[in-house]
């Protein structure tokens, strides 16, 4: 598959993350990011995204690329990084939380394992996503609620294993996105989400016809954004009168369809704040590099 449209690049920016945990009941889980540029332009400084529930307390993440050769991807071919332990590991390897707790986000600098990839012979294959695509306070007014958004990611670890390729998932804004819901920087989708979606970039895709000020864009290309950060599924208890284990009640969990989504601003001030951490402006982000010991590469 050839990334020659907007929906096709977009459907590969999605990147697998597997986790182990010290835990009994969880010991595994998988989820889902994808590397945001913190400058835009020619040089590029790339950060991998995820949700911070996804990665905390882990003893071991593993990230999944494609690999790929002149920007086309051999889809199938996998090249991963993995990091041991990276809440012990030094500030270049630790994932960085955003740095308001309520906010469940986390960044972590990529571009030394892009490198390392490279300097192994392999050929990571990314769609890297920038603030150039990112709405501007006008756009925000003119996206109406309601508006078609696409996500991609690997609900419930599900991916296309011949072709190691994500699931790419619709829904509807069901708040407004100029409007902060309950007054944090989020608003709420109509959709399918489940776990492993935690993570998945969302997007605005509009074709024409669409609505731009006080014109109607008939023709043209036309044009996306992105977003935010698909986070969590929300649920409501349902009661069960049935006798488990001698307990004559039981509380389940029901998802209602509705999903949170951290909004793009919200990638921008993790990013600020992994700086703030290293002690380093963003154009320097590319020159981190983790002695190579303390990760393990492959094909």
């Amino acid at each position: 598959m050839i990334p020659d449209t907007t929906m096709k690049q977009i459907f590969l920016s999605a990147i697998r993350i597997e986790v182990e945990k010290d835990d009994e009941q969880f010991p595994y889980s998988e989820g889902t990011g994808f590397i945001y540029s913190a400058t835009t332009g020619e040089n590029k400084t790339p950060a991998l995204v995820t949700n911070w529930h996804v990665i905390s307390n882990a003893t071991k993440i593993t990230f999944h690329f494609h690999q790929g050769a002149q920007r086309v991807p051999s889809l199938g071919e996998m090249c991963s990084v993995s990091i041991e332990n990276p809440f012990n590991q030094p500030d270049s390897l630790k994932p960085v939380r955003h740095p308001d707790t309520d906010i469940d986000l986390a960044v972590l600098p990529i571009g030394w394992a892009l490198n390392g990839l490279t300097e192994r012979g392999y050929n990571p294959f990314t769609v890297m996503l920038d603030s150039s695509i990112c709405p501007s306070p006008e756009a925000v007014e003119e996206i109406d609620p309601g508006e078609t958004v696409t996500f991609i990611g690997f609900p419930d670890g599900l991916y296309d294993r011949k072709h190691n390729t994500p699931i790419l998932r619709r829904g509807i804004a069901a708040t407004p996105l100029s409007l902060d819901w309950c007054g944090r920087p989020q608003f709420l989708v109509d959709a399918s989400v489940f776990p492993g979606s935690s993570g998945s970039p969302v997007f605005l895709v509009q074709n024409p016809p669409y609505r731009s000020g006080n014109q109607l864009i008939i023709g043209g290309a036309g044009r996306v954004f992105f977003l935010g950060v698909m986070t969590w599924v929300m649920d409501s208890p349902m009661h069960a009168e049935v006798e488990v284990a001698r307990t004559p009640r039981v509380d389940i969990r029901q998802p209602i369809g509705l999903g949170i989504v951290q909004k793009w601003t919200t990638v921008e001030e993790n990013i600020d704040e992994m700086c703030r951490i290293l002690g380093i402006t963003r154009s320097e982000i590319a020159n981190i590099s983790p002695d190579p010991d303390t990760v393990e590469m492959n094909g």
